[in-house]
């Protein structure tokens, strides 16, 4: 795993977390971070289910074999940005992940430790980024869907009896969580709750980006975006992405199209520049399995903060930007 440099000291660094072939926001989130100054370290392929029928029925397919063609994904894009213009030395390690979700039967909430890690390329990743990290700059984790790779590597370092000084070398934004819960209105929460819960129970910095309302809030027009895209092998791969997506049949009423995994980078770019991009957060805790999954503010100390209200409009328009050559600078910090 390789950490930071004397030329990358200032810069956030990042392990993208993604379920790339589940949805097309995904791509286009892995495009936004190789082409933005974000210190990508590595990114991670994780499991999803395919609903089979409307989503809240809560009927789900096999996970088999959706890590694989989402591992494949990821080399597929990083293809194309090499195609693109993207330099050699800027192209990450890809790292195989989980292919299922967390087992939790018989493990009771109070009792999340006792829970059995999925040891993976992407979880021992994840724990080699911590060891290479500095407390004064830790590796965001960002997961983009399941939360299974971090919740077992934090489960392995229980194991190994270095979690407080873990704890000091990670922060997670993870996107889930939607209709208050983490298993109402949200694909990567319903995929493995039981991972986002422990990720909060460990005590680690853990910043939950809502599915919705929060990501949903980030969407592509077609009425004025399709032009936006860069004239290059990727750019055109996401066009063409985005052009079959309306052409399903199931999309004909729905004018626009959400692009929820981009906001977890954005946030990382605005946190560190000081941007006024997150414009609801709040302190909050979850609650156990047996009460829902459930999440409410707290005036409390806690270790989680929930994203509500960013400024959508400045996040798409930095995303199209950086495609197109002209990435947000990231200085150091003041």
């Amino acid at each position: 795993m390789r950490v930071h440099t004397p030329e990358t000291l200032h810069l956030p660094q990042i392990l993208l977390d993604t379920d790339a072939a589940n949805e097309i926001d995904d791509q286009h989130a892995i495009a936004y971070a190789l082409f933005s100054e974000l210190d990508v370290l590595g990114i991670n392929s994780v499991h999803h289910t395919r609903w089979t029928e409307n989503w809240t029925n809560e009927t789900r397919t096999s996970h088999t074999g959706s890590e694989t063609r989402n591992y494949n994904e990821i080399l597929n894009i990083l293809d194309l940005a090499k195609r693109s213009g993207l330099p050699d030395e800027r192209v990450p390690m890809v790292f195989r992940g989980a292919r299922e979700p967390l087992k939790n039967l018989g493990i009771a909430s109070d009792r999340w430790f006792d829970t059995k890690p999925i040891v993976t390329e992407a979880s021992e990743a994840i724990l080699a980024a911590a060891r290479g990290a500095s407390p004064d700059n830790p590796v965001w984790v960002l997961p983009v869907g399941p939360a299974t790779n971090i919740a077992s590597a934090i489960l392995q370092v229980r194991q190994q009896g270095w979690e407080a000084e873990f704890q000091k070398r990670i922060r997670v934004c993870w996107l889930g969580g939607g209709g208050g819960s983490l298993i109402r209105r949200t694909f990567n929460g319903q995929n493995d709750p039981w991972s986002a819960w422990l990720t909060f129970k460990s005590g680690i910095e853990f910043v939950m980006f809502l599915e919705y309302p929060t990501g949903a809030s980030i969407m592509f027009d077609p009425e004025t975006d399709y032009p936006l895209y860069p004239s290059n092998p990727l750019g055109d791969y996401l066009k063409v992405s985005m052009t079959d997506y309306f052409k399903r049949d199931y999309m004909e009423n729905r004018p626009r199209k959400e692009l929820f995994d981009l906001g977890v980078l954005s946030l990382v770019i605005g946190k560190h520049l000081e941007k006024p991009w997150l414009t609801r957060v709040e302190p909050s805790i979850l609650l156990n399995r047996e009460q829902g999954y459930e999440y409410r503010s707290t005036t409390g100390p806690t270790n989680l903060d929930i994203v509500w209200a960013v400024d959508h409009e400045a996040m798409a328009k930095d995303f199209f930007d950086t495609l197109n050559g002209k990435p947000t600078a990231l200085p150091p910090p003041r």
